[in-house]
């Protein structure tokens, strides 16, 4: 909750749904459809950065490390220029970096975690999850910020 500036805050789960719906209806669905019955499905790669993704072996339709140049105009189409910093346990050691990326949100889903979003290289869309998954370490893992101006 204070890893953002002053004038500056952390989103809540609400503010990267208001994110999400707004790309996809606004052209960055990677197969330039608008909307969808599940808005996170089809925008990941337009959040993604260009560079620093591991590549899909499976080049699954829109993954982020999909290597078709038909998906060019799409990445990182947002300006978001998510990373796959992977994440850090409370050992301090880094998992993951080049696959994944975590991103917290000021919401709380239970007392020891919170909503968070996720990018991961094999996949088109971003996924919406809880930190911990009931492990009791929730809050301690280091995940990527994203700041909102006040």
């Amino acid at each position: 909750m204070t890893a953002c500036p002053s004038g500056w805050h952390l989103p809540s789960d609400e503010e990267w749904t208001q994110l999400e719906t707004y790309l996809a209806n606004n052209g960055h669905n990677y197969d330039g459809s608008l909307g969808g019955d599940n808005i996170r499905d089809k925008i990941a790669i337009s959040l993604a950065s260009a560079t620093g993704w591991d590549a899909d072996p499976e080049n699954y339709p829109g993954a982020i490390g999909n290597t078709n140049p038909a998906y060019d105009a799409y990445r990182n189409k947002s300006g978001f220029s998510a990373l796959p910093g992977g994440y850090r346990l409370y050992n301090g050691k880094f998992y993951d970096v080049g696959i994944i990326g975590y991103w917290w949100s000021s919401t709380e889903s239970y007392t020891y975690t919170a909503w968070l979003r996720y990018l991961y290289c094999s996949y088109s869309n971003v996924s919406r999850s809880y930190s911990g998954k009931g492990s009791g370490l929730g809050k301690v893992y280091g995940f990527s910020v994203r700041c909102l101006r006040d």
